[in-house]
């Protein structure tokens, strides 16, 4: 029973497949059954290609020792697209073991049973035909030269392949509005820095790490003498819903941080903490953060000019 792809005439219409050169510019009759070394296959796209969905049709509890029973599924390369595939995949998409006999040059000389288990694959190089037997009748599988061919991936495949492309930790980073002066004085005080809105963070997530950061264009020091932080300081945050009791500290700045000369105006900076302070940052939404009650200077006024603070969140799949 002849198979095709249902892509075919989309590929012949847009001709974008067709007569691609191969990377080893090696020269070959696509048309051929001659077999060729495993090593030595030439890697070519085709507008005709084999890709079949598929159901065992005979159940088959042991090997036959013969690759012409009746409990094999062919699958006849060959008489559908007129040439070997160079590179077959076969995935058991069923609940049970499949087993694969392969041959190279017209039908004959089959290989031994080899088992795919479920949820597996393997590839095959140079394939005539493969035929397929399984214990179970109806255990699906699939054969196909290109792994993704939209006609016949399903959206759980699209969903495996996602998670699969988010195997690694991910991280956004989001930050608040400009304030243009933050002004810092010789009183110890509750400074209040701009509000964050972390969105977008994905479902099934979860946020294993949240790191804050601030940063400025510019300090100006207004004092006639040289300035700068004045005893260890702390920048808070905490949800917007919540009272600044249930706050955390996230960046820790170190006495004489932002050191400026009196009378003067300098460069900015970025300073990025490393309190990890997921027991408040944990989802999306609006956070508060303020220098917390013990920030002040050794002189009126260091102003921080261009205010921006930050959170960097890190996320993996749940």
């Amino acid at each position: 029973m002849a198979k095709e792809s249902t892509m075919n005439d989309f590929f012949r219409n847009n001709n974008q497949l067709n007569n691609i050169e191969s990377l080893s510019n090696k020269s070959t009759d696509v048309k051929s059954s001659t077999s060729l070394p495993k090593g030595t296959v030439q890697s070519k796209v085709y507008g005709d290609y084999y890709d079949v969905s598929d159901t065992i049709d005979t159940a088959g509890a042991s090997d036959p020792n013969d690759p012409d029973s009746a409990v094999y599924n062919r699958e006849r390369i060959f008489e559908v697209v007129e040439r070997n595939a160079e590179r077959l995949l076969v995935k058991n998409d069923g609940t049970d073991t499949i087993y694969t006999v392969v041959t190279h040059i017209g039908g004959a000389s089959f290989s031994k049973e080899v088992p795919i288990y479920t949820g597996e694959s393997k590839i095959y190089y140079n394939v005539y035909e493969i035929r397929i037997r399984s214990p179970t009748l109806s255990n699906a599988y699939r054969v196909m030269e290109y792994e993704l061919n939209p006609t016949s991936i399903s959206p759980t495949d699209i969903d495996t392949l996602v998670q699969q492309m988010v195997t690694n930790v991910s991280m956004m980073e989001f930050w608040s509005d400009i304030d243009d002066i933050i002004t810092l004085t010789t009183a110890t005080a509750n400074v209040a820095l701009p509000d964050i809105v972390i969105a977008n963070i994905p479902a099934n997530t979860t946020i294993i790490k949240a790191n804050g950061m601030i940063k400025m264009r510019a300090l100006n020091n207004t004092s006639q003498a040289a300035n700068a932080i004045n005893g260890a300081s702390v920048i808070n945050v905490k949800k917007a819903a919540t009272a600044w009791g249930a706050s955390v500290a996230l960046i820790n700045i170190v006495d004489n941080a932002w050191y400026t000369e009196a009378s003067t105006k300098e460069g900015g900076m970025l300073v990025e903490g490393d309190n990890n302070v997921i027991a408040e940052v944990d989802a999306n939404g609006i956070y508060n953060l303020r220098f917390n009650g013990n920030v002040f200077v050794d002189g009126n006024n260091l102003e921080l000019i261009d205010v921006m603070v930050g959170l960097k969140i890190y996320f993996i799949p749940t």
